[in-house]
């Protein structure tokens, strides 16, 4: 499976087309024919979701840790594992997650 995708950062352009640096169209978003309003918000909110997506996967990959086997299954999912994450790693994850959601991270 090819897992390469047009690099990052993507931005909305003109509410429903996902740009990549270049300038090239990765993704558009489409409206369906007369909607407008609420609908036309959401599909608004879904480009910005998306135009995040290389930034919200280069971020969780820079913050999973690296002393944690995550493949031992003798582990049980609900035990608390200490990892360390910066405070700076923290401030990446939420702005990646307020530009994803279009809400302020301060």
């Amino acid at each position: 499976m090819n897992t390469q995708h047009s690099p990052g950062p993507w931005s909305v352009n003109n509410h429903l087309y996902i740009k990549a640096p270049n300038g090239y169209t990765v993704a558009q978003v489409k409206l369906p024919s007369g909607r407008v309003g609420i609908m036309g918000d959401t599909y608004r909110h879904n480009a910005r979701l998306i135009a995040a997506a290389p930034d919200l996967l280069e971020t969780l990959k820079g913050c999973l840790p690296k002393n944690v086997c995550l493949t031992n299954r003798n582990v049980r999912d609900d035990v608390i594992v200490p990892i360390d994450v910066t405070m700076g790693e923290l401030r990446q994850i939420a702005a990646v997650v307020a530009k994803a959601t279009g809400a302020s991270n301060g």
